[in-house]
């Protein structure tokens, strides 16, 4: 851009700076409480599929099976082989 010489504009490029930098500051830390707000929504939803797995067989093997379907077979195994 070349050297600046005019002083307001000095003064607005340096705020416009700041500016960028809060942005920046806010976005993460609005990005940080999304991810931790997902997280938690997945880990309360994961307890309750698990509970309601306890209760009902049938809904179990359903699951189990849909999610069987999904994964690779070792993660499956990995993850689900206790709950069989």
């Amino acid at each position: 851009m070349g050297e600046v010489t005019d002083k307001a504009l000095q003064n607005l490029l340096k705020k416009r700076e700041q500016l960028e930098a809060k942005i920046q500051k806010r976005m993460a830390i609005q990005n940080e409480k999304n991810r931790k707000e997902d997280t938690r929504r997945k880990i309360i939803t994961g307890g309750v599929c698990l509970k309601l797995m306890q209760e009902d067989e049938n809904l179990k093997n359903r699951i189990l099976a849909k999610i069987k379907n999904t994964t690779k077979p070792q993660e499956f195994e990995r993850l689900f082989l206790d709950l069989e």
